[in-house]
């Protein structure tokens, strides 16, 4: 099936991410890492039985070129191996024990001894949620946010290819990456598919909103020069609250989002009921956390809709929860140059801003006052 591929003109806003899910929702990070064993087909049923939206994960590339869900560059951290995912061949990921290092909060490492729990190719994935293809997907289908890893054309030729393979699997996935090119490509052969913002596209985000907040309400410098060019296809900016000292999590800053082309902001890794509550009263589409559970709490708090078409179904998973033996916040490593820039010169950029508000004022003033100066001297001609 290749309807995703054939659309005759670009459609005028970028396709909706999830279309069958309520607003706001919930994703969870990596099958919610903190709660259940991260990004394994256990810990996504897991989570998909408390009654997650979206389940979030990552892919890479492995020797033999395939794309299994793994999140780190190695395998050192969660596995009984070590290496680089991309050393190894599937069949050799597949032997590892895929939470072999993962405590629980007494500090026991819950499923050592679990042989189960292995690395998954996304085609098991998909077809473990999906099934098996050629399918068209519905509204009971389960939900993924992907992430590629690798800054590599495979990688998003590999899923285009089992996309293209579910007939409305554009409403299902939403694609996200740091790197530019994989999304682009699939902008190009899916453009039906949802991705969100690269990192370039959203630290250029960024300047847009700093200029438009700068001199603002009596003028949005970024709306002048940067709005047409981040009109695009994509469809969500997925972001952190905060990052290199700039506050992302503001009302104007969501504003601003919703304003080019209805992009959605969802906010990443949010792992607080406090952070959770402050985030959704901004209007932020969708929190992505490794405390799944604690979202549950703040949904039902709050009173908002769930879309869990799938808690009965996976209730034997439920086991594969566990309390967590740390809460630790998601690391950014800048990827884009445009962000390594922003990080590297940011003392002198907020110099260079303080100064020319400063200097803004002080002309504003000098104006103003040669204004009034002017009128007074009309008056004693008069």
């Amino acid at each position: 099936m290749t309807v995703l591929t054939t659309v005759s003109e670009q459609a005028i806003l970028p396709p909706k991410a999830f279309p069958h899910v309520k607003r706001p929702f919930i994703s969870s990070h990596r099958g919610s890492r903190f709660i259940a064993p991260e990004n394994t087909l256990q810990g996504f049923k897991a989570m998909l039985a408390l009654g997650t939206g979206v389940i979030e994960f990552d892919v890479r590339l492995t020797k033999d070129h395939q794309l299994v869900v793994y999140h780190d560059e190695v395998v050192n951290r969660t596995t009984d191996h070590k290496g680089p995912v991309s050393s190894f061949t599937v069949s050799e990921l597949k032997s590892m024990k895929a939470a072999y290092n993962i405590k629980d909060k007494k500090g026991s490492f819950a499923f050592r001894n679990n042989e189960e729990i292995k690395i998954s190719t996304l085609k098991e994935v998909f077809e473990e949620f999906w099934g098996k293809y050629p399918k068209i997907l519905t509204s009971s289908d389960v939900n993924m946010n992907i992430e590629i890893k690798d800054n590599d054309m495979l990688a998003s030729e590999l899923l285009i290819d089992l996309l293209s393979k579910y007939e409305k699997s554009n409403e299902h996935v939403l694609i996200v990456s740091n790197y530019c090119p994989p999304l682009e490509n699939i902008q190009n052969k899916l453009p039906l598919v949802p991705t969100g913002t690269c990192e370039k596209e959203a630290m250029s985000f960024v300047i847009y909103h700093i200029l438009n907040d700068l001199f603002y309400p009596f003028v949005e410098i970024g709306k002048l020069f940067m709005k047409d060019r981040l009109e695009n296809q994509y469809s969500a900016f997925q972001l952190p609250t905060s990052h290199m000292g700039i506050n992302f999590s503001t009302p104007y800053f969501v504003q601003d989002a919703h304003a080019l082309n209805s992009k959605e902001i969802h906010y990443w890794v949010v792992n607080t009921k406090q952070s959770m509550k402050q985030l959704l009263l901004l209007g932020a589409e969708c929190l992505i956390t490794d405390r799944t559970d604690l979202a549950l709490e703040v949904w039902e708090e709050m009173k908002l809709p769930l879309t869990n078409n799938w808690m009965e179904k996976y209730q034997d998973y439920l086991p594969y929860v566990i309390k967590p033996s740390e809460d630790f916040e998601e690391v950014h490593t800048c990827v884009a140059f445009i962000c390594q820039v922003i990080g590297s010169i940011k003392p002198i950029l907020i110099v260079v801003l303080v100064l020319g508000l400063f200097v803004c004022l002080r002309l504003m003033s000098y104006i103003f006052g040669m204004m009034c100066q002017g009128k007074n001297s009309k008056l004693k001609v008069d």
